[in-house]
């Protein structure tokens, strides 16, 4: 800087920086300089909270700033009070009241009334979308249905154009609302404050300015607080330059007075010292500020952070009584209630009035209601109550196993984010009993989700009759869905205005009041607050049903067309055909998910192969050794090889698939096809079965890679489909080899040491197709699936089933074609020749949620090796992961990953690494591995 090093010297620097030395007039102050020993200077926490707020809406984190503005009562703006007060209502829900705020100036020439409400309606309706869709106690209730139709109604007259209406329309489909693309983020927070900048620009010409005898707000505007940020950190540079000049430090005047740290770098709090630059410039003569100096340019820029994508349950958000800070504008002029807002809880609370016991007089006590108190659960598990999600404990064998799945987990997370193949489930739900909302406030009547009861349904059938318009409800969002989609699409509701309630609550004297815009408005809302709570329509509601869910007993399972008797029929999976990706096809009974073209070239494979072994004819069986060192393969050609596992970590994406290794090679492993294989936990024993009727039980070294002493097994008397192992604690037997098939239908359990077959159990009606075994079964249970639709849990101590799994209700009517459990033996998977999957809760006894990942019979299920994701496999030719990471009762994510060019049969992860073997009827076995990741 210039004049650092003047005739003042070092005592002019040692003053200005701080360090002991003479005074401002000994050292001689220039013309016009403060001799002021202090400085002055106070900032209000009102405005850094403005700058705060400017930036959190700037980067669109809305759910922190309208938290922080109603902690604060903090809002960054120059708002009028009409424009605040408007502003309030739309972030508080109060949808309806922002209508009647401003229904006075409808008829105003250039009012755009029309667009105003437009907006306003559709951001109410993806709200009622919203708590419609998402799983939870108010999935899909009635009382939201009959207002979600108002919505529709309303916005087919006031849309812009019928193909806006149409779009609307389409997403009644969605399995839910992120699952369109301008709403992949959407949370209530967000989407209120985007309708708040959509309808300023209508409203704000048309409502007074700010009075001039208000106070003035200001407000912060073009990034202020990055700005001061920069700046902040430049003057830091600035006084770090001066000091190194005024020292002699050679360093930092070399590097000059450019910013080298971070915003985080550690340094002392504010202090008097921080003003050296200040004091420095004050006795700078003005000849040193004419001296021309060359003008700098500012290349800045901010590193972004990526967002993580919320998962939330965001009805409660939606319904929740907001917070409020007590006493301030505009917050404490907005109704307290809901009237404004989502009607039908209101609806739901005069129900919840009408069957609630008369407990006057028994000091509060709820003794005699039909409300089971809120915190107690069922004795008999709370894995059972609806309200409590599923997860399951991802199992990992090691500390350093951990950091290598974190990896995998992050590498497979990127996929699914960025693809746009990936789909949700749609939880069909359990036999869940029926919910009620029920809050009752001290001082108003209004409706919140504070308290969630179970009630069954029969408690209100016995009280109540008739379809009380619901089904009305239905049938007209049927018909506008039938009149606005193509006509492959079905599915949508509607009924007559819902009642308001009261908007209690008291006014302050402040200018707002004066407003004439808001006298009106609370001269409407206050007659309805004498009114009587119970008028004429509310009385009609007491004919009504309370509010339901789908009957999951009787309907169809997820992805099945309609049929047209009301009793429980077989039904079909519906056609696969693609549709047009702006009206998904839409059954009535549930929401199908969309599926890319299952053509090769439709479908951009996610994971890469690695390598392929081709035959002659097609490959059924694959296994992995426990070490992961080698795999085995087995052919209808009747061979049998053993494979050496490559270095995946290796292959580039742009290679070309290898020929994997063979180490081992026998070809005439069967007489038969060789339809199963697999190998016992220690790596030791390899055993196959085949068309041929028969079992090999095989030695296997591990180190030379050679088969042993075998023997022959012929104890069936049909194709042996599937085998594993047990290692049975319980008995001398070390290992056990279980084998099941077609024929006799019988599961034969064989001693590996003496090659005797010592049971066989009896269970299954049609032939065995899969048999699993879990980590912590102890070595002596497994599970089984069947032909027959059953699904079957044994106990090698035991000669009958521990348990089974019978089709009906919620479980599909489909043979079970595979299965699997988790590690910690709390969930069954299964998958279904309906090209279903079903999750089911062991424990619990019930049916957390069916979904179709796949268009055709469904052959493999498997989880990887942490059971973060499950691996599915499908006679249409895909490979398919699924998100299994969080609660499952809730959409679960998936991915088709990989492609064969023609049935898929079976698939097998490997045990450590992130990598799958899949065999196919295009006569190849796959090792399919994520693509090495690129670093830029």
């Amino acid at each position: 800087m210039p004049g650092a090093r003047s005739s003042q010297g070092g005592a002019a620097a040692a003053a200005a920086f701080g360090v002991a030395g003479p005074s401002h007039a000994a050292a001689g102050l220039s013309p016009g300089a403060s001799s002021s020993s202090s400085v002055h200077f106070s900032i209000s926490e009102s405005d850094i909270l403005k700058a705060i707020l400017e930036y959190l809406e700037m980067k669109g984190l809305h759910i922190t700033q309208l938290s922080l503005e109603r902690e604060t009562g903090v809002i960054n703006g120059d708002y009028s009070d009409d424009l605040l007060f408007l502003r309030q209502l739309i972030i508080d829900g109060q949808w309806d009241n922002a209508l009647d705020f401003v229904e006075p100036l409808k008829h105003l020439e250039n009012f755009d009334f029309r667009g105003f409400r437009y907006n306003i309606t559709k951001y109410k309706f993806f709200e009622l979308l919203c708590i419609k869709l998402e799983p939870g106690p108010m999935h899909d209730n009635d009382f939201a249905v009959e207002e979600l139709v108002e919505c529709l109604k309303d916005l087919e007259h006031i849309a812009p154009s019928p193909e806006d209406y149409r779009q609307l329309c389409a997403m009644l489909t969605l399995p839910k609302l992120s699952d369109h693309d301008m709403l992949k983020h959407w949370n209530p927070s967000s989407a209120r404050i985007e309708c708040i900048n959509k309808v300023r620009p209508l409203i704000s010409a048309f409502l007074p300015p700010p009075s001039t005898t208000a106070q003035v707000r200001n407000s912060a505007v073009n990034d202020r607080m990055v700005s001061l940020l920069v700046k902040g950190i430049f003057y830091e540079a600035c006084v770090d330059y001066c000091q190194s000049q005024a020292i002699g430090d050679s360093r930092g005047i070399e590097s000059g007075p450019i910013p080298s740290s971070s915003l985080l770098s550690t340094r002392p709090r504010l202090a008097p010292t921080d003003l050296s630059l200040i004091s420095w410039l004050e006795i700078v003569g003005r000849e040193q500020f004419a001296m021309p100096f060359q003008q700098k340019s500012l290349d800045f820029r901010i590193d972004p952070l990526k967002k993580p994508k919320l998962e939330a349950q965001w009805t409660e958000q939606i319904l929740a009584a907001p917070i409020k800070p007590g006493g301030a504008f505009p917050h404490a002029m907005v109704p307290t209630g809901k009237s404004g807002a989502l009607k039908f809880t209101e609806k739901m609370m005069s129900q919840s009035l009408n069957f609630m016991p008369n407990t006057v007089g028994m000091g509060g006590s709820m003794t005699g209601s039909i409300f089971p108190p809120p915190n107690r659960v069922h004795p008999m598990s709370q894995s059972t109550a609806p309200s409590i999600g599923f997860s399951i404990t991802p199992h990992t064998a090691s500390a350093n196993g951990n950091e290598s799945l974190m990896q995998q987990s992050a590498l497979i997370e990127n996929l699914f984010e960025k693809s746009v193949h990936t789909k949700s489930s749609r939880p069909g739900g359990t036999d869940q009993e029926k919910y009620h909302i029920f809050y009752l406030s001290k001082n108003n009547n209004c409706v919140a989700p504070q308290v969630i009861a179970p009630v069954m349904a029969q408690s209100f059938n016995g009280q109540m009759g008739g379809d009380g318009g619901t089904g009305i409800a239905r049938r007209q969002l049927d018909e506008i869905t039938r009149r606005s989609l193509p006509p492959s699409s079905q599915r949508q509701s509607s009924l007559p205005p819902v009642p308001e309630l009261s908007t209690p609550g008291m006014f302050y004297s402040t200018p707002m009041t004066q407003s004439r815009l808001f006298q009106e408005f609370a001269s409407r809302q206050l007659p309805r607050h004498i009114l009587p709570m119970y008028d004429q329509r509310m009385q009609q509601q007491q004919h009504m049903q309370p509010m339901q869910q789908m009957d999951y007993v009787n309907a169809p399972p997820l992805g099945y067309a309609p049929q047209s008797s009301p009793q429980p029929q077989t039904a079909r999976p519906v056609s696969m055909v693609p549709q047009s990706e702006a009206y998904p096809p839409q059954p009535q009974s549930a929401r199908p998910l969309s599926y890319p073209p299952s053509s090769t070239s439709g479908m951009p494979v996610q994971f890469v192969p690695v390598c392929r072994y081709e035959d002659s004819q097609a490959i059924r069986a694959v296994a992995f050794h426990p070490t992961g060192r080698f795999f085995a393969i087995g052919t209808n050609s009747k061979q049998l090889h053993i494979c050496r596992y490559p270095d995946v970590r290796k292959h580039r994406s742009s290679e070309a698939p290898r020929t994997p290794e063979v180490l081992l090679s026998r070809p005439k492993q069967h007489r038969g096809s060789v339809y199963c294989l697999g190998f016992n936990p220690t790596g030791e024993l390899l055993a196959t079965g085949s068309n041929d009727k028969s079992l090999r039980l095989m030695a296997f070294n591990a180190e030379a890679c050679k088969i042993g002493a075998e023997m022959e097994l012929n104890v069936h008397d049909g194709t042996v489909r599937d085998v594993i192992f047990l290692d049975d604690q319980s008995s001398t037997r070390s290992s056990v080899l279980v084998s099941g098939g077609a024929g006799s239908c019988h599961l034969h359990l064989s001693d590996c040491n003496s090659g005797q077959t010592f049971s066989a159990l009896r269970g299954h009606t049609a032939p065995i197709l899969g048999l699993y075994t879990w980590a912590s079964s102890g070595g002596n249970q497994f599970v089984s699936c069947s032909q027959d639709k059953t699904i079957r849990f044994w106990d090698i101590r035991q000669s009958t089933p521990t348990n089974v799994i019978a089709p009906g209700g919620k479980i599909s009517n489909a043979p079970v074609t595979s299965v699997c459990v988790d590690p910690s033996g709390a969930l069954l998977v299964s998958g279904h020749e309906d090209a279903s999957v079903t999750m089911f809760d062991i424990g619990g006894g019930r049916v957390l949620q069916t979904f179709r990942p796949h268009a055709d019979e469904v052959r493999t299920v498997r989880f990887s090796n942490a059971a973060y994701y499950l691996l599915s496999a499908s006679y249409d030719r895909r490979i398919v992961i699924t998100d299994m990471r969080g609660d499952l009762m809730n959409p679960l994510m998936y991915l088709p990953v990989a492609e064969h060019t023609d049935k898929v049969i079976q698939c097998r992860w490997h045990p450590y690494d992130f990598s799958f073997l899949s065999t196919s009827a295009d006569r190849s076995a796959v090792l399919w591995a994520l693509p090495t990741p690129t670093y830029q």
